[in-house]
């Protein structure tokens, strides 16, 4: 299955991994994490009903993944 991101979603994944590049000095550290975030993407993508239910403390239908 194929997962398109939104220019906010490209432009947020840019910023997380400048960040950490910069903080910890490694691109590879960077990569590794940005990659972490997508292949999440892509497993929520694929079982939307992971995750912890949070219909009466946000919104009902809402789930959170950690």
């Amino acid at each position: 299955m194929a997962i398109r991101f939104g220019p906010q979603v490209e432009a947020e994944l840019d910023e997380i991994w400048i960040y950490i590049a910069r903080e910890s000095g490694s691109i590879d550290i960077a990569d590794r994490l940005v990659t972490a975030i997508t292949d999440h993407f892509f497993l929520l993508s694929k079982h939307p009903q992971l995750g912890r239910r949070r219909d009466d403390d946000l919104r009902p239908g809402l789930r959170s993944w950690r």
